[in-house]
C-alpha cells in the first residue's frame, strides 16, 4: 500500500445505474476494477424498485465482475443519490469517490484524484 492510501480511510468507489444501462455498465465497472490504484470496494447500487428479482434481472456478464471485486447493492430507488447516500450511510467513515455508469474511466483515474485530494482535503 503507498503512502497515499495509507493515510487515508478505507476508498470506495461507487455508482448506480438503472434498467435502460444495465446491459452495458459492465464495461464501466471493469474500468473501475482495473484501476492503477484499487479501491477498497467497488460498489453498484441498484434500486430494488427497478429490478425487483434482484440478481435474476441481472445480465451474467455483470453478476461475473461479483468475482472480481464488484459489489452490488441494492437500496430504494433515490435516483442519482443512489451511488452516494447509501455508500455515506453504510460506510460514514470512507472516502468515496462516485462514479458515472456511462463512462470508461482511464486506468489512473482513481489514483490522480485520490493523489491530487490527498494534497488537499479540504477539496472536493
Amino acid at each position: 500500500m503507498d503512502k497515499v492510501t495509507h493515510e487515508m480511510s478505507e476508498i470506495i468507489v461507487s455508482l448506480t445505474s438503472y434498467p435502460a444501462r444495465i446491459d452495458i455498465v459492465n464495461q464501466t465497472v471493469e474500468t473501475l476494477l482495473n484501476q492503477s490504484m484499487k479501491a477498497d470496494k467497488v460498489i453498484l447500487w441498484l434500486a430494488e424498485e427497478q429490478f425487483p428479482h434482484k440478481e435474476k434481472d441481472l445480465p451474467q456478464k455483470l453478476l461475473e465482475l461479483t468475482q472480481k471485486g464488484l459489489t452490488i447493492e441494492w437500496c430504494n430507488d433515490i435516483k442519482s443519490y443512489k451511488k452516494l447516500i447509501p455508500t455515506l450511510k453504510k460506510y460514514p467513515s470512507a472516502t468515496v469517490v462516485t462514479a458515472d455508469d456511462d463512462v470508461l474511466y482511464q486506468h489512473d483515474w482513481l489514483e490522480i484524484l485520490v493523489s491530487s485530494y490527498a494534497k488537499n482535503h479540504n477539496a472536493i
